[in-house]
């Protein structure tokens, strides 16, 4: 027996509705592009004397005056302290006043967030494409990473009998790349730096020394 012609032109009709429906999925506009990154869970503040977190805040003013003294961008600057147990803390408002407040960076205008807070960083190691080829979801044209600032936290504050300063480290990084230093600061004289001038002059990144370590790609 003969299938009706009803029978015959359903599955075409069905096929052609389909490819009409992918077409003008096709030529829809993308998405605009958000330079904002999903926000991360807030994150515990820094219990810490005010003997001490001077000392914090001023190996990250050096390490900064040294880090961005190399670059000519405006991107922003998101800070985190690292606990000793690899835990991570937020900084506070006056933190973040003080570390924008940094000296011998050209005059070039930051903002200083919690990493919370902090714009996307597009750049990775692992580029991911579509089938004609072209990168999902690019940064917009002239988008420059964030630097990232993060301090870690130490886990004794007393310099040890045959030494006069503390060990702190310090990462600043920016898309794949990390610098990483070592800085040696006396917790008193930057209290001492802090209280005379209220985080506004060199004493309170003279009050530290740093080098940098080493350079890596993550």
């Amino acid at each position: 027996m003969k299938r009706s012609d009803g029978f015959r032109w359903a599955p075409r009709l069905i096929l052609g509705v389909a490819a009409t429906a992918v077409a003008f999925g096709a030529c829809r506009p993308g998405a605009p592009v958000s330079t904002e990154a999903p926000r991360r869970r807030e994150l515990p503040a820094l219990a810490l004397g005010d003997s001490v977190r001077p000392a914090l805040i001023a190996v990250g003013r050096a390490v900064l005056d040294d880090a961005l003294n190399r670059t000519t961008d405006t991107a922003a600057v998101c800070v985190v302290f690292v606990g000793p147990d690899r835990r991570e803390f937020r900084p506070e408002p006056a933190d973040l006043r003080t570390l924008a407040d940094s000296i011998g960076r050209g005059g070039w205008p930051r903002h200083f967030v919690s990493v919370t807070d902090c714009p996307r960083t597009y750049a990775s190691m692992i580029l991911s494409v579509d089938p004609r080829g072209n990168p999902v979801d690019p940064a917009p044209r002239g988008y420059v990473d964030p630097h990232i600032l993060s301090i870690d936290v130490p886990d004794h504050w007393v310099p040890k009998p045959d030494e006069r300063s503390i060990t702190v480290t310090v990462r600043v990084g920016q898309g794949t790349g990390t610098d990483e230093y070592l800085c040696r600061v006396r917790p008193s004289a930057a209290r001492e730096a802090m209280l005379r001038a209220e985080g506004r002059s060199r004493a309170l990144t003279d009050a530290v020394t740093c080098r940098l370590e080493r350079r890596y790609v993550s």
